[in-house]
């Protein structure tokens, strides 16, 4: 099969002998973003959350400088999640939800939240300022929620958040008040899942569970040889269907790809997801682009 030379990185030379993942694996930040029509999906999101959930919620919703808000108390009577308002310098902790307040930025560095004063014609959302740095924090434990608005809001940091291997969910248009944001997003290509906001929370604890024990190891070495054959007829599969050869990609990067796909499924095996991209057009061509992501970063970087 030929190779692209353009894109393909050369196969990586790892010698460690893992043989897996720890099975306790680091509970997802969940970054909400949402802007007109949002307050609502909120509600009925949160309506859906415990406070055995055992993440982190942190919403970013657009708010004017001079608009009193009540989110904090709002949400914190559809949820028994201890709801707060974001504080600069507070350390997240799982199973607590915290709210932007009005006239603020909000990033988050080594697991702290940071304000900042609201900044003008910067080109940059309050929700992508917010998912772009939960990406850069938390990485594959990072999880991105985009609800109604209006605008093209959350795309950019959606994309972060899918490059940096975390999971993207977003409300389905129709169950939207206003389905801009929710479209603009769905039009990458690059969304894990989609749906009413009630269902993305749903979802969002079945995605933590699995996250727990569906668990590939670490290096390709460590797979037993009955999933390295699987492995190969995976790239098999993307190169007849997708038309694209993987082969030479760092098998590392597959592997935690794949598991993320398979995470998001409730697919337990190597066997299983084969079935699965074999039955589903769809989903190799998602897991393409998602393999294709980090390597075209590059280019899509301005600076």
């Amino acid at each position: 099969m030929a190779q692209d030379s353009e894109t393909a990185p050369a196969e990586e030379t790892d010698s460690a002998s893992s043989s897996s993942q720890s099975p306790a694996s680091p509970r997802p930040i969940v970054g909400i973003g949402a802007s007109a029509g949002g307050v609502e999906a909120l509600q009925t999101f949160f309506a859906a959350v415990t406070a055995d959930a055992q993440m982190a919620f942190i919403v970013v919703l657009h708010l004017h400088e001079d608009q009193e808000s009540h989110l904090t108390e709002v949400l914190q009577q559809k949820t028994d999640l201890p709801m707060e308002k974001a504080e600069d310098g507070t350390t997240v902790q799982a199973g607590h939800g915290y709210v932007i307040p009005p006239g603020h930025r909000l990033t988050i560095e080594d697991g702290r939240l940071r304000l900042g004063d609201l900044e003008k014609g910067t080109g940059t959302s309050t929700i992508d300022h917010f998912f772009r740095s939960l990406a850069a924090d938390q990485g594959d434990h990072a999880v991105g929620v985009l609800l109604s608005g209006t605008g093209t809001d959350g795309t950019l940091g959606l994309r972060a958040i899918n490059e940096a291997g975390g999971a993207t969910m977003v409300q389905a248009p129709e169950d939207a008040g206003h389905d801009h944001m929710p479209q603009s997003a769905i039009a990458t290509g690059l969304i894990d899942v989609t749906g009413p906001a009630g269902i993305l929370a749903e979802k969002l604890l079945e995605y933590r569970d699995n996250a727990g024990v569906i668990q590939l190891p670490k290096t390709p070495e460590a797979l037993p040889e009955e999933d390295r054959s699987v492995l190969q007829k995976i790239f098999s599969r993307l190169y007849t269907q997708a038309g694209h050869d993987f082969s030479g990609y760092k098998r590392s990067t597959v592997l935690r790809r794949i598991e993320r796909r398979m995470q998001l499924h409730s697919v337990t095996s190597l066997e299983a997801y084969l079935r699965l991209l074999r039955d589903n057009e769809d989903e190799i061509q998602t897991l393409k682009k998602d393999l294709l992501i980090t390597v075209t970063n590059f280019f899509r970087d301005p600076a």
